[in-house]
């Protein structure tokens, strides 16, 4: 018998009546400042882990569709060191997670740490459950028209991604994901 049951993933409260979620333990202050070019196009990234489960060749059209229309830079992050990975992230100027519903996962958390709009597919219910999440929501049927949306707005678009870095701060601290834990097995 247990005191309570707890996942990260928050599609697996589907699984379990009882099960409570928490959010993923990710510190911050391990992220490098994002730094994109002040010249030049703006970079667009993408990191697949795994193409498939991403949404990758979905993404990759959106962009090069994209890219016929204005100038872009398209930055795909794959099968590189992790230091090297998050050298490039940090040059992004927007990044997509993945589209789809499997939800966000830690590449996304390291781009808002790094203070970069992130795009990404949420969970069914997540958006209702954190209405003041930092993620620009997408589909494949509007991938494109956020991306421009966020072009078009760079003002709006760095004032969401400094929000992101502090939500990703006040909910994955893992300071405060024990914390919740604790709460919830009544432990404090």
């Amino acid at each position: 018998m247990c005191d309570a049951v707890v996942s990260v993933e928050f599609d697996h409260l589907f699984l379990h009546p009882s099960l409570q979620h928490v959010f993923f333990p990710f510190d911050v202050q391990t992220m490098p400042q994002g730094r994109p070019p002040l010249s030049g196009p703006p970079r667009i990234g993408h990191a697949p882990t795994s193409r498939a489960a991403k949404g990758s060749e979905v993404i990759l059209a959106a962009l090069q569709r994209l890219a016929q229309r204005r100038p872009i830079e398209i930055v795909l992050i794959e099968k590189l060191r992790y230091q090297e990975a998050l050298e490039r992230k940090r040059t992004l100027s927007i990044f997509i997670d993945q589209i789809g519903d499997l939800g966000y996962g830690i590449n996304a958390l390291e781009s808002l740490a790094m203070t970069i709009p992130t795009c990404s597919g949420l969970v069914r219910g997540f958006a209702e459950a954190y209405p003041d999440h930092p993620f620009v929501e997408i589909t494949t049927m509007n991938l494109e028209e956020k991306l421009i949306e966020i072009l078009q707005a760079p003002v709006a678009a760095a004032e969401k991604a400094r929000a992101g870095r502090e939500w990703v701060a006040a909910h994955h601290d893992p300071r405060r994901v024990v914390q919740r834990i604790h709460h919830i097995a009544g432990l404090g």
